[in-house]
């Protein structure tokens, strides 16, 4: 188990516990929508579309980004060209195909 929180609505009310279950807070890999996500962690402060490198077409929802690449955060977008932000300190991929949380990516302690 890990802990996990970031500067969206939802830390103000403490640390969002992460599984290797894949349960994030409320929120379940493979099952949960891009609803769920925004019910849950609020409106994202970025939001793109892209193509994992097998061609599956995502969507990314941003929190806590800026312009400039840091240690602790992760581009919205990596892609077969590179990296591009806005960068990020929590990021969460839902697969456009099956509308689920595929993935996600947090630095946010």
């Amino acid at each position: 188990m890990l802990t996990a929180c970031s500067a969206t609505r939802h830390s103000a009310q403490g640390a969002t516990l992460v599984y290797a279950s894949g349960r994030v807070g409320e929120l379940q890999i493979g099952s949960s929508g891009a609803r769920a996500v925004i019910s849950f962690a609020g409106r994202p402060d970025a939001e793109r579309r892209g193509a994992e490198y097998d061609g599956r077409p995502y969507r990314a929802l941003g929190y806590d980004c800026s312009g400039k690449l840091s240690d602790d955060s992760f581009p919205v977008l990596e892609t077969q060209s590179g990296r591009h932000g806005p960068y990020c300190k929590t990021v969460v991929w839902v697969n456009l195909r099956t509308r689920v949380l595929g993935d996600f990516y947090t630095s946010s302690g």
